[in-house]
């Protein structure tokens, strides 16, 4: 599995790129600011959701009180992917954070349709 976490500060107007790390994953870490953005995630399985949660808990820093997940590439999610993003959002709402999904795919917008997710998590289609 193959992701990107970027950190920027709130309103995106400073990024800061002095710590740039790669996980067992094959994560990339870009550590500053307010909101953690993940990107780059082609899948959210049984196969993967526990490394995936793992490699989001490590870099989620006490600064961070949002994720921004961009699910643009993903190809496949399960309920154990399902289950581990409602766990994030769990984790965040401690911090009075929110996990915003952004541009989801097809398969995925289908999913959070159907199991009526878009109550639990703010989603936002098609952002550049």
């Amino acid at each position: 599995m193959t992701c990107y976490f970027r950190s920027a500060m709130q309103n995106n107007s400073e990024l800061n790129s002095e710590t740039v790390r790669t996980n067992r994953s094959g994560c990339t870490f870009d550590a500053d600011g307010t909101v953690l953005h993940v990107s780059g995630v082609k899948e959210l399985s049984s196969a993967n959701s526990t490394g995936f949660r793992d490699d989001v808990h490590a870099e989620l820093r006490l600064r961070h009180q949002n994720i921004e997940l961009d699910l643009s590439e993903i190809r496949f999610m399960d309920s154990q992917g399902l289950g581990t993003l409602i766990g994030l959002q769990n984790r965040l709402a401690k911090r009075q954070g929110v996990l915003k999904v952004l541009n989801p795919a097809p398969q995925a917008r289908k999913i959070f349709e159907l199991t009526r997710m878009g109550r639990v998590f703010e989603i936002s289609p098609n952002l550049p």
